[in-house]
């Protein structure tokens, strides 16, 4: 027969289906027990000239909603005016804050670790001095490790700006972003070639994965890449929970801490 050409067939009208729906016979999805998140995070931050701006992160992770068992500042020998005036403002009044000035650079990755052996709680927040977090940010990545046990690290979308006070603030917007997605893509790792410099990580697998100290200046890059390639997963937040100042060109820091490296190369 033609193309268009075929036998007359049998109508008949539509019926509404009598099966029960499909999604009526679903089992109820258990309420996840209340785990108390209080006292299970420890945070460190790891500074090294930030303009004095080392404060302002302190003040975003105070204002968190969570209640820190210990905040812990590794100064990586800051030679900035600013951040040494800083960091001798800060006192000893609260028993959760520790201060550690180191006399010589020893590199960022050095740094992570040493905060890293200081911690005794479950969960590890890494904070870069001069970045700024978000209210919510530490309660909600807590909140999800507690209850997704097989995953292992919480990365916040980073927002870039001259001004994180004032975006905190509602009056502009970020100027640009860091866009980590997706734990098949390592959190952005492999997609972006970045590495989040404030996120929050079980404290075994930060000390199972540790930080590289011939890594001159991409630690975290490399670390997550080792732990992602092992099998730890990660969870990315879908909205901006960490504020970083923009980065111009390398400076004397950045060259300093690849001659560091490359000394510690040689001796290896």
């Amino acid at each position: 027969c033609g193309l268009f050409e075929s036998a007359v067939g049998r109508l008949s009208p539509v019926e509404v289906p009598k099966d029960p729906l499909p999604w009526k016979g679903l089992d109820p999805v258990a309420v996840p027990a209340a785990v108390p998140l209080d006292r299970q995070l420890t945070v460190v931050v790891v500074n090294r000239d930030s303009a004095g701006r080392v404060l302002n992160s302190l003040d975003s992770i105070l204002a968190s909603n969570l209640t820190l068992d210990k905040l812990i500042v590794i100064d990586d020998a800051s030679r900035d005016p600013r951040d040494i005036a800083a960091l001798d403002q800060l006192g000893s009044n609260d028993p959760r804050l520790s201060v550690h000035r180191l006399a010589v650079p020893v590199g960022d990755a050095v740094a992570r670790n040493m905060g890293l052996a200081l911690v005794e709680t479950p969960f590890a927040g890494f904070v870069r001095g001069g970045d700024q977090l978000l209210p919510g940010f530490l309660n909600g990545a807590v909140s999800a490790l507690a209850s997704h046990r097989d995953f292992d690290v919480v990365v916040g979308q980073v927002g870039v700006t001259v001004d994180p006070d004032d975006v905190i603030a509602g009056n502009v917007a970020p100027d640009g972003f860091r866009i980590f997605y997706g734990e098949g893509r390592l959190a952005g790792l492999y997609e972006n070639r970045l590495a989040p410099e404030s996120y929050v990580i079980r404290t075994e697998a930060a000390r199972r994965f540790a930080f590289d100290p011939v890594i001159p200046a991409l630690e975290v890059w490399e670390m997550m890449l080792r732990a992602c390639q092992s099998g730890a997963r990660f969870m990315v937040t879908s909205a901006v929970n960490v504020l970083a100042r923009h980065q111009g060109q390398p400076d004397e820091r950045h060259l300093e801490q690849i001659q560091i490296a490359m000394r510690r190369r040689l001796q290896r």
